[in-house]
C-alpha cells in the first residue's frame, strides 16, 4: 500500500529507518535474522510488473489480429439496419486497412520473436553477469597499517553522511571508524553471516549482503565515504570490477571519498585459496589499472603504496 502524500511517505520512511537502526544497535536484530525476514517478506510481494517476456509476447500475438466482422445487432429499432448499411458501404475500405494492419502486426511479432531468440543466445554465450559467490572467508589478510591508513583517510574528512565499509571486520576497521566518527553514520557490509552477527552483537551496524548487491540499492549521492576492500572487489572479472566502481562512485555525495584497497597479482602467493579463486573468477588488477580506469571515467584519483604488494586508490567525487 502506498500513500499519495510525499511528506507523509517520507516521514514514515524516516521513522522506520530510525527504528531499524535502533534494533541493529541493540543487537535485537542480527544481520542473519534481518536477511531471513527480508527474504520471507520478498516472497509475499505480488509480482505485478515483472511478468515473463514470453507471456507478454503471447498476449501481443493473440491480440494482434484485427477482425473485420463488426457486430451490427442492436436493441434500438432501426439502428441495426443503419449499421448493416454502413458496414456494406465501407466494407471495401475497412478491409483494405485491416489487411495492412494485420500484415504489419504479423511482421512485428516475428521481429520480436527473433530479437528474443537473439537475446537468449547472447545471454547463454555471455554467462552470468553478476558478481561470483565467493566463500565469505577468502581474504588477503592485510597488516594493521593498511587499516590504519583507511581509518585516518576516512575519519579525516569528518563525514556528515553515511560511511560504508566492506569487509568491515578486517583490522577492526568498522569498530575504529564508528568510534572516531558517528556510530549512526558508519556501517559495514559482509557476506559472512557469522561475521555479521558477531559485529552486530558488539553494537556495530553490520549488514549481511554481497557488496555489489548492496551498492545497487544505494540512492545516488547518499554517502560521504565508501571503503572498498575484499575478494569480491578483486577476485572478479574486469566487468564486475568496473560495475562495482561505477555503483560506488554514483553513491558518493559531492566531495565524498571512495577508498579502494587493492593488491598486486603477486599477493595471490599469500595462500592457495586466493590462487584457486583467482584462477576461477579473475585475478587482481595491477595498481596502474585501477588508476587508469578511474581516470578514464573522468574521476580525480590518486594511488598510494601501503606495503610491498598493497595499494590504496583514493577517488574524490
Amino acid at each position: 500500500m502506498t500513500t499519495r502524500d510525499p511528506e507523509a511517505a517520507g516521514f514514515i520512511e524516516r521513522e522506520l529507518d530510525a527504528e531499524l537502526a535502533k534494533l541493529r544497535r541493540s543487537g535485537a536484530l542480527p544481520p542473519s535474522r534481518e536477511r531471513m525476514l527480508h527474504d520471507l517478506s520478498s516472497e509475499l510481494i505480488p509480482d505485478l510488473g515483472n511478468e515473463p517476456f514470453e507471456n507478454r509476447l503471447a498476449r501481443v500475438e493473440a491480440s494482434s489480429y484485427l477482425d473485420l466482422a463488426v457486430p451490427t445487432a442492436s436493441r434500438k429499432p432501426g439502428l441495426s439496419l443503419i449499421k448493416r448499411g454502413l458496414k456494406a458501404g465501407m466494407h471495401w475500405y475497412l478491409n483494405y486497412l485491416v489487411q495492412q494492419l494485420n500484415n504489419f502486426s504479423y511482421e512485428l511479432i516475428g521481429l520480436l520473436e527473433g530479437v528474443d531468440a537473439r537475446i537468449e543466445a547472447l545471454e547463454r554465450a555471455g554467462g552470468p553477469r553478476s558478481a561470483p559467490a565467493l566463500p565469505p572467508r577468502v581474504s588477503f589478510d592485510d597488516p594493521d597499517l593498511v587499516t590504519d591508513h583507511l581509518v585516518s583517510l576516512v575519519a579525516g574528512e569528518h563525514p556528515s553522511a553515511p560511511v560504508l565499509v566492506t569487509e568491515p571486520a578486517r583490522g577492526d576497521a568498522l569498530l575504529r571508524l564508528s568510534r572516531q566518527i558517528d556510530p549512526d553514520l558508519v556501517y559495514g557490509v559482509t557476506s559472512d553471516p557469522e561475521e555479521a552477527d558477531r559485529l552486530s552483537a558488539a553494537g556495530l551496524d553490520a549488514r549481511l549482503s554481497a557488496t555489489s548487491r548492496h551498492l545497487e540499492r544505494l540512492a545516488p549521492q547518499s554517502h560521504a565515504a565508501i571503503v572498498l576492500r575484499g575478494a569480491e572487489i578483486e577476485l572478479t572479472p574486469s566487468f564486475v570490477k568496473e560495475a562495482i566502481l561505477d555503483l560506488a562512485y554514483a553513491a558518493l555525495s559531492p566531495g565524498g571519498t571512495l577508498a579502494i584497497l587493492h593488491h598486486e597479482p603477486s599477493a595471490l602467493e599469500r595462500s592457495g585459496t586466493l590462487r584457486a579463486w583467482a584462477a576461477v573468477e579473475g585475478s587482481p588488477w595491477p595498481a596502474g589499472s585501477w588508476t587508469a580506469v578511474c581516470q578514464r571515467s573522468g574521476w580525480k584519483a590518486a594511488t598510494r603504496r601501503l606495503s610491498i604488494d598493497t595499494y590504496c586508490t583514493t577517488v574524490t567525487a
